[in-house]
C-alpha cells in the first residue's frame, strides 16, 4: 500500500480556485436572456392579507411577470413536516414571510418592482415567547395542521414537531447524585452566517424541460420535492448544484427552486 493519508494533511481539490477566487459559485452563473427574481417578504409577524395591488409593478417596463399566493399550486412544503405555502396565502405567519415575487430583465428593475406592490393587511396577535405560545390562550397559528403531511405532534398548541433522545436512567441518577441543580436557560437567536447567500437559475428549454441549479446540499431531496410542489413532472425536470460556499443545514431545505418554477 503506497498511498498511504492517514496523519497527513491534504489539500482540498478545489482549495486554489476558492482562495483566488476563481470558482463560481450559483449567484455567479447568468445565462443569456437571465431573468432576475425578487421577493415581496411580510413585513408583520402575523397578519391576514386583505389583498394584494400588483397593478403598478406589473407596469413598470422590464417586468414580466408578478405572481402571488394566487397564482401558486395550493401546495405546501416543508422540511420535517410541510405546513409552509410557496407564497403566503390568506395570512402570514412570522415577519418575512414571502408574500409575492418579480421576474425582471435585471437586478435593479426587479427591485423596484417588488416595492410598488401594494398590500392590504389586517394585524392580528402574535406571540414571541415559545413557553407562552404553547398556551391555550395563545393564537393558532396553523389550524389544519392535523392535515399537514410529516412528522406531526399531538397535545402542544403551535408545536411544529419534537425531537426526544433518551441514554441511561435519569431517576437513579438523580438519586445517585451528590447536587442536584436545576435552572431555566435561554439564549439568543444564532444563525450560521454563511457567506454565500441563497441563490439558485431556474431554465426551461423548447421542450418544456426545466432543470434547476441551486447551492445548498440535499440535492436529491430536493429534486422531487420541487417537481411535486411545481406539478412539472419528474422526468422533465432535473436538479443542479455548484460549489457551495458553506453547507449547513438551514441552506438543506432551501426553496427557491420551487418559488422560481412557480413563475413557469
Amino acid at each position: 500500500m503506497t498511498n498511504i493519508s492517514v496523519g497527513k494533511s491534504l489539500p482540498r481539490v478545489e482549495g486554489a480556485a476558492k482562495v483566488t477566487g476563481a470558482m463560481r459559485y450559483t449567484a455567479d452563473i447568468i445565462r443569456p436572456g437571465n431573468l432576475w427574481g425578487k421577493i415581496l417578504h411580510s413585513p408583520l409577524p402575523h397578519a391576514r392579507i386583505l389583498h394584494i395591488d400588483t397593478s403598478k409593478a406589473t407596469a413598470l417596463p422590464g417586468v414580466k411577470a408578478v405572481i402571488t399566493g394566487a397564482d401558486v399550486a395550493p401546495r405546501l412544503v416543508g422540511a420535517t413536516i410541510r405546513d409552509l405555502p410557496v407564497l403566503a396565502r390568506e395570512r402570514v405567519r412570522y415577519s418575512g414571510e414571502d408574500v409575492a415575487a418579480v421576474a425582471a430583465v435585471d437586478q435593479n428593475t426587479a427591485e423596484e418592482a417588488v416595492h410598488l406592490i401594494e398590500v392590504e393587511y389586517e394585524e392580528l396577535p402574535a406571540v414571541f415567547d415559545p413557553l407562552q405560545a404553547i398556551k391555550a390562550e395563545s393564537p393558532l397559528l396553523h389550524p389544519d395542521y392535523d392535515a399537514y403531511i410529516g412528522s406531526r405532534v399531538t397535545g402542544l398548541k403551535n408545536v411544529q414537531s419534537t425531537i426526544r433522545k433518551e441514554k441511561g436512567d435519569f431517576e437513579k441518577g438523580l438519586v445517585e447524585s451528590d447536587f442536584v441543580f436545576e435552572n431555566v436557560f435561554r439564549t439568543q437567536m444564532v444563525h450560521q452566517a454563511y457567506i454565500e447567500p441563497y441563490a439558485c437559475t431556474v431554465e426551461v428549454d423548447l421542450q418544456g424541460r426545466c432543470s434547476g441549479l441551486g447551492n445548498g446540499p440535499g440535492l436529491f431531496q430536493a429534486s422531487p420535492r420541487t417537481s411535486r410542489v411545481s406539478r412539472i413532472a419528474r422526468r422533465r425536470y432535473h436538479g443542479l448544484s455548484k460549489y457551495d460556499g458553506w453547507i449547513v443545514w438551514c441552506k438543506r431545505f432551501s426553496f427557491l427552486r420551487t418559488r422560481c418554477l412557480s413563475f413557469v
